[in-house]
């Protein structure tokens, strides 16, 4: 997940913060790698180079904010679109498909990185996302 990192540095932040509210309290933290760049930054509090590094990372493999996420799902239910037809129709120019991809409880999975100028109607109209039993989730929170 390409927010990992963001969460972790987020959560130690936010542990080291309210430990050194209290001159008794001590935050130990098991590692396999005690000098990790995003560790030393979130026990620092060094925001600037946290978010320097993940923007440059975002950009170098497209996620957002460079470019928008499209992920389609379809669930354990019978349709007439396999995989393989379903990535015939949303196959454009400037969307970058990963997958398909086993999902949670045994969905099937499609995530679609989308240059910032084009749109996800761009890719698949409404009624055709309909009629093919995926889902579409735009900018999704998830994508694993």
């Amino acid at each position: 997940d390409f927010r990992a990192a963001e969460r972790a540095f987020r959560n130690v932040a936010y542990l080291r913060r309210i430990l050194t509210s209290s001159a008794q309290s001590r935050l130990v933290i098991q590692t396999f790698r005690p000098r990790n760049r995003l560790l030393l930054w979130a026990l620092r509090g060094d925001y600037e180079s946290f978010f320097a590094s993940e923007v440059r990372r975002r950009r170098e493999l497209g996620y957002p904010p460079y470019r928008r996420l499209l992920l389609f799902e379809r669930g354990l239910t019978k349709s007439s679109w396999d995989a393989d037809k379903f990535l015939q129709v949303i196959e454009h120019e400037g969307a970058e498909i990963l997958g398909p991809y086993a999902g949670r409880r045994g969905k099937t999975r499609i995530l679609v990185k989308l240059r910032r100028d084009l749109n996800p109607g761009d890719l698949i109209n409404a009624r055709t996302l309909l009629r093919s039993g995926w889902q579409a989730e735009v900018d999704p929170t998830e994508i694993l």
